[in-house]
């Protein structure tokens, strides 16, 4: 709350909220789960720091550049993705399950499964797929089926 007693929102921070007009907002419907999944591809896109509205935000692949492709890096891979998605509640840790797989000699496949978002959403869920190759730094997305 503000001072003066209005509620104050940060849109940000809580994607089922919208603010849609200087003092008006409105609650996100099940057809706008793309909203989660866009501010998780930037999350995973970003580098803490790089986001200069919240220098916090971002997995941080970076740090795996060159790593051995193993069960400890795959591990840690999937713990920075787990601690990015539930670091602000986006998605609570027990709507998620991500898996970690190698895909190559130097890259790991990332499934994202989220479920049970909140009521104003529905049951729906969605999956989300990416590669992350350690040799060039590079996140790609890819189209799951």
């Amino acid at each position: 709350f503000t001072d003066n007693g209005d509620l104050e929102v940060a849109s940000e921070v809580d994607p089922a909220i919208e603010l849609v007009a200087p003092g008006d907002m409105s609650v996100v419907t099940a057809l706008d789960l793309d909203i989660y999944r866009q501010a998780l591809l930037n999350r995973f896109m970003t580098n803490p720091g790089e986001y200069i509205f919240n220098r916090v935000t971002g997995v941080g692949f970076k740090q795996f550049l060159g790593a051995p492709n193993d069960a400890e890096t795959g591990a840690s891979i999937k713990a920075a993705v787990v601690a990015e998605i539930t670091r602000d509640n986006l998605i609570p840790a027990r709507n998620l399950d991500v898996k970690v797989f190698p895909t190559s000699r130097h890259a790991v496949g990332v499934i994202v499964t989220v479920t049970g978002l909140p009521s104003t959403l529905s049951a729906r869920g969605f999956v989300l797929g990416f590669t992350y190759d350690m040799r060039f730094n590079q996140v790609k997305p890819r189209r799951l089926t």
